[in-house]
């Protein structure tokens, strides 16, 4: 069995991929020593801050993901392989589907 690493193609891929390692490496064991301290971040215990900015990170994360990475409609049906931009309506199966 061969496995092969996928990597971003694009420098916009490569910024969604370094912002998802830093969001990961933020909840860690290193760094979370650093945090977890006996002192209080707007009312909340310091750890309970950080897990909160770790979840508003993975958020703004997947959202920037979204929006540097999205391929419109007919980007994504050229991009399937089979050169049809069109969306196709009607039922799988026998017989001609019409379009129309």
């Amino acid at each position: 069995m061969s496995s092969s690493l996928v990597v971003p193609a694009s420098l916009r891929g490569w910024l969604v991929l370094v912002a998802a390692v830093a969001v990961f490496a933020a909840g860690i064991w290193p760094v979370i020593a650093l945090v977890n301290q006996a002192r209080l971040v707007l009312g909340l215990p310091a750890l309970v801050a950080w897990s909160y900015l770790i979840l508003v990170g993975c958020t703004l994360t997947m959202l920037l993901g979204n929006r540097l990475l999205h391929r419109g409609q007919d980007e994504a049906g050229e991009h399937a392989g089979n050169g049809d931009t069109r969306t196709r309506i009607g039922k799988v199966g026998e017989g001609e589907v019409n379009d129309e």
